[in-house]
């Protein structure tokens, strides 16, 4: 696993917009000290995308904008990003 972080960025709604926003100063903070990062903004924040780049990056950190409950968190459109497996 590679020093990294993946980070969702939907951007669908106010809500995703504003964590959007909050989140700049993370992804600043990873240009200044060098960390790799990867973002998946606006229609990019969906299942497949994710799913595709945990495997192609491989980074030790992922941050998941998106609503959600307890059991899963969205993306673009409210679209489920990841969800818990049931036992």
């Amino acid at each position: 696993m590679k020093k990294g972080l993946i980070i969702t960025l939907p951007q669908s709604d106010d809500v995703t917009e504003y964590l959007a926003v909050f989140s700049k100063p993370i992804i600043n903070e990873c240009k200044k000290r060098s960390i790799n990062f990867h973002e998946l903004k606006k229609e990019k924040a969906n299942k497949t995308e994710f799913e595709s780049s945990i495997k192609s990056y491989d980074y030790n950190f992922i941050i998941l904008n998106g609503h959600g409950e307890e059991n899963r968190v969205t993306g673009h459109q409210n679209k489920t990003i990841i969800k818990k497996r049931r036992k």
